[in-house]
């Protein structure tokens, strides 16, 4: 295994293969790392994941996880099939999450209307575009992790 081997893969909107090396998979786990402890993530303020597998989603639970903050995969049909979000809204009160991340903003609208997220950043992965009221996943990246 070298730093420049396959790590992470998935097809992209237009059925293109995106790639990341193990390598970028750590920088940007680190970036993504410092950017929850900026935003004050605890265990107590967790991360709440909506959406399926995707490098993203797997890139903020390596960053999560590596500085101790607790990751919550929800599955998506107490997202998308639920037609009063009731599961997610009780998982939701139990975990009190201080992020929210969605794959989509668009495909998870109505659940995340149905949740009080008065307190809660959202995350819309970057391929929603521009979600309003959500940061970008992009913008996790952003941060540089702070040395000891």
């Amino acid at each position: 295994m070298t730093p420049h081997n396959p790590f992470l893969a998935e097809r992209n909107r237009d059925g293109q293969w995106v790639r990341l090396c193990y390598s970028e998979a750590a920088d940007r786990a680190d970036r993504i790392s410092q950017a929850l402890l900026d935003r004050g993530l605890s265990l107590q303020r967790p991360v709440m994941v909506l959406s399926g597998n995707s490098i993203e989603h797997a890139l903020l639970s390596l960053g999560a996880m590596q500085v101790g903050i607790p990751v919550v995969p929800v599955s998506p049909a107490y997202s998308l099939l639920s037609s009063d979000h009731q599961r997610l809204k009780t998982l939701f009160e139990l975990c009190s999450p201080g992020l929210v991340y969605v794959s989509d903003h668009d495909q998870f609208a109505r659940a995340l209307a149905a949740l009080p997220l008065a307190d809660t950043e959202v995350v819309a992965g970057d391929r929603s575009g521009t979600a309003p009221g959500a940061t970008p996943f992009s913008d996790l990246l952003a941060s540089r992790r702070q040395q000891p």
